[in-house]
């Protein structure tokens, strides 16, 4: 990173990540709860 552009942070986050999230919201709640689902069961719960 060079510096040049304080804010290219917050750039990414309202130019990519954020619309890119709410785009994939399904897919990604649908993968974190599969996710949890497999954890509680690999901790015998």
């Amino acid at each position: 990173m060079t510096g040049k552009r304080g804010d290219f942070g917050a750039l990414q986050m309202r130019r990519a990540f954020v619309p890119s999230l709410e785009e994939n919201r399904g897919q990604i709640e649908a993968g974190v709860d599969r996710w949890l689902d497999q954890s509680i069961r690999a901790a015998g719960l």
